[in-house]
């Protein structure tokens, strides 16, 4: 989980084998790409394909250090 939180945080593209990332809010197809039984098939298109969605800066600000600090000590 760290690793998808720093690639968000530094609007890097990431591969992961992990289907459940894409349950997240930030999760866009274009800047994570879900590697599903070991076939490799779609990667190289992924890879050569630089577009990429950078979030709003609200959903960007939920994941900082900032903003998680203020969800978990503001909450009543």
């Amino acid at each position: 989980t760290m690793r998808t939180i720093e690639c968000f945080g530094a609007s890097k593209r990431m591969i992961t084998t992990n289907e459940q990332i894409s349950e997240y809010d930030f999760y866009n197809d274009k800047n994570i790409y879900i590697l599903k039984d070991a076939d490799f098939s779609g990667v190289k298109e992924y890879v050569d394909n630089d577009e990429m969605e950078i979030a709003d800066n609200a959903l960007r600000y939920k994941y900082s250090i900032k903003g998680w600090l203020e969800e978990i000590l503001c909450q009543e």
